[in-house]
């Protein structure tokens, strides 16, 4: 799968990697699994690795995929990233995300790993 998590039940944060092709579908997928995670979303919080993924879905379809399948299954939680990119379309896709999920949660775009890691523990 293009996109894999590991819950650090330790620092209490939720790792994630996206990497290969990301389209609408693929991050659906992911949301959905993540979302009918317990364990996962009990954290509230996490760090997503998009420096291995090529982008391949629009604004719009992002905005679809939080609309329909994020918003209505996180019922009352919010939610902390760190969004962790490499290049611009990486960039781009992470400001999207941030725009389309500020109801729900509060995210920080870094380049830096350890710069992200940080911000998420001060948390």
């Amino acid at each position: 799968m293009p996109i894999h998590y590991l819950v650090d039940g330790d620092l209490n944060i939720v790792f994630s990697t996206w990497s290969m092709e990301i389209t609408a579908k693929t991050a659906a997928s992911y949301y959905k699994q993540l979302l009918q995670d317990e364990t996962a979303m009990n954290c509230g919080r996490s760090l997503a690795d998009l420096r291995q993924a090529d982008m391949k879905l629009t604004g719009a379809e992002f905005n679809e995929v939080i609309a329909k399948v994020v918003v209505p299954n996180l019922g009352s939680r919010t939610w902390r990233s760190a969004i962790l990119v490499q290049k611009p379309d990486q960039f781009g896709v992470a400001r999207q995300y941030d725009v389309f999920a500020s109801g729900y949660s509060s995210n920080s775009i870094f380049y830096d790993y350890d710069e992200a890691l940080e911000w998420l523990l001060k948390a």
